[in-house]
């Protein structure tokens, strides 16, 4: 924005974060100048308010609009955009729009924007499969395709949302779920990204449509999607013992399990990948282990971790391993999973992203102590 100095008479461009209600006469002591007559507010999850122009100055609007934007995945920074990083393709993309008009209390009185539209903008999508695309209250959908890049534009407007017509006191809410196809062509450029852009507008008193909100333009982008599989064997896949001792573990007996680990990629080379997992309770390592690439599996005894330095695993590529454990349930276990393995935890190195990645994985339970 920029600000003029009361003693040169000059203005200058500062970074400016205006948060909560502030008195209209209060603001309008201050002589603002703002190039595009928005106030972004830098916190994700508030509100920003419209400025209208008055006399090459602006003020906060009379009618108190608010709109509030919630995403199921914060945004991290990440080159030129905000990203929100998926993680599994398998689980959609969600987003929630929140909005009303805040009342006299405030000193805001009667004056509103009529026939507000919300646009959200997917620029260059070739990640959403927009056939099944779910929402709370159905908007618009229209495409545009050229040269291979998709845009797909979702509206809501007073013709499919009423409650747009006349904003209200009384907050409203639109929920938007997002699914992701299930093939991607990593051959197109920027194959495993859409941009959103969220924009607001609505018709003032002058019936002059304005822009009312702007979201910041943020990058939806699919990881590598590295998975890991593990589990406790008594028999492997194709039904081989493997395991030995009691099965279902036995109350004062001992049972030995192999633990597997499988690794799969599927859209990003990757290195530096280390997988760690700690062991639980009376569980106890042997040391007897199969790895098909990286170094040997290393113990810690005091720690009770095991670490794999698996080191590369390529695009489409998956890897394999696994060592055992040993342990003696008591009669305080019977009727119980017992919970062997825990914080088992994957490293690497992303080349798509250049970033250094951490996932975290769930525990593994035997079957119930007889």
């Amino acid at each position: 924005m920029k600000i003029r100095d009361k003693e040169t008479n000059e203005y200058y461009e500062k970074i400016i974060t205006i948060k909560g209600i502030i008195n209209n006469d209060k603001i309008s002591e201050i002589d603002f100048k703002i190039k595009l007559g928005i106030v972004e507010d830098t916190n994700d999850f508030d509100s920003t308010n419209y400025l209208i122009e008055k006399d090459d100055n602006f003020k906060l609007a009379n009618s108190g609009f608010v709109f509030n934007v919630e995403l199921s995945i914060a945004l991290e920074d990440y080159g030129d955009y905000k990203v929100a990083l998926i993680k599994n393709i398998n689980d959609p993309y969600k987003m929630s729009f929140k909005y009303n008009k805040l009342g006299d209390t405030y000193g805001y009185g009667t004056s509103n924007f009529k026939n507000v539209r919300i646009n959200l903008e997917l620029i260059g999508d070739n990640i959403i499969d927009s056939k099944n695309i779910k929402t709370s209250i159905k908007p618009t959908i229209s495409t545009n395709a050229q040269n291979g890049i998709v845009d797909n534009v979702l509206e809501w407007n007073k013709d499919n949302t009423p409650g747009l017509a006349n904003i209200t006191i009384t907050e409203n809410k639109i929920d938007l779920t997002l699914p992701f196809v299930k093939e991607i062509d990593l051959d197109k450029n920027d194959a495993k990204s859409v941009i959103a852009s969220i924009n607001v507008y609505g018709f003032n008193d002058k019936n002059e449509e304005i822009l009312l909100f702007k979201y910041p333009s943020f990058k939806i982008l699919i990881d590598t999607n590295l998975t890991v599989t593990a589990g406790l064997k008594y028999y492997d896949d194709n039904n081989i013992q493997v395991g030995f001792g009691e099965n279902p573990p036995k109350a004062g007996s001992e049972t030995k399990y192999r633990v597997d680990f499988k690794i799969n990629n599927l859209y990003d080379n990757l290195s530096n990948v280390v997988l760690s997992a700690k062991i639980l309770g009376e569980a106890e390592y042997i040391n007897e282990y199969v790895v098909d690439r990286g170094d040997d599996i290393k113990y810690d005894e005091a720690s009770k971790t095991v670490t794999w330095n698996i080191g590369e695993i390529g695009r489409s590529d998956n890897v394999f391993g696994y060592f055992y454990v040993y342990f003696r349930p008591t009669t305080g276990d019977i009727g119980k999973k017992i919970k062997v393995i825990d914080e088992i935890q994957i490293k690497y190195k992303d080349s798509y992203l250049n970033k250094d990645i951490v996932k975290n994985f769930g525990a593994i339970e035997s079957e119930k102590v007889k």
